[in-house]
């Protein structure tokens, strides 16, 4: 006794007569064909290709950041405390433009803060030197 065979209309999987449903893709069966005579021939199930989609080219424009404001505050004091530290106050005017000259040379070339910086320096020399001179010569009293 054969068992008589059908047809899934979707995958084209072989399935028992009676079966409500494909084993195979677990369509519903319901318009499910007989299975084909041997003089009949058997259609393939169809394949579906999924058509390939390009996508759209994209042109990225970057532009450069604008160049950043330097400050130049730092420097100036730098500078203008160099110069009365020069005049002034040799000893403590001197040693905030050293310090100032380099924040403001750590944040960027400055060229009023290397200016502070020399004047710093020639004014915590020169009270170096004058400190020497009157301790080893006795000059003070």
């Amino acid at each position: 006794m054969s068992v008589e065979k059908i047809y899934c209309i979707y995958c084209g999987a072989t399935v028992e007569k009676g079966a409500t449903f494909c084993p195979n893709c677990g369509a519903a069966l319901t318009d499910a064909k007989p299975a084909p005579s041997a003089t009949e021939p058997v259609s393939q199930p169809v394949s579906y290709q999924q058509s390939s989609y390009e996508q759209p080219s994209v042109t990225v424009v970057t532009t450069p950041p604008p160049p950043a404001k330097t400050d130049n505050s730092l420097g100036t004091v730098s500078m203008v405390t160099g110069i009365l530290g020069l005049l002034c106050m040799p000893g403590i005017l001197g040693i905030v433009a050293i310090i100032t000259g380099h924040i403001a040379l750590s944040r960027g070339k400055n060229p009023m803060a290397i200016a502070g910086l020399v004047l710093g320096y020639i004014s915590v020399a020169g009270v170096i030197l004058y400190l020497v001179l009157v301790i080893t010569l006795g000059l003070w009293m």
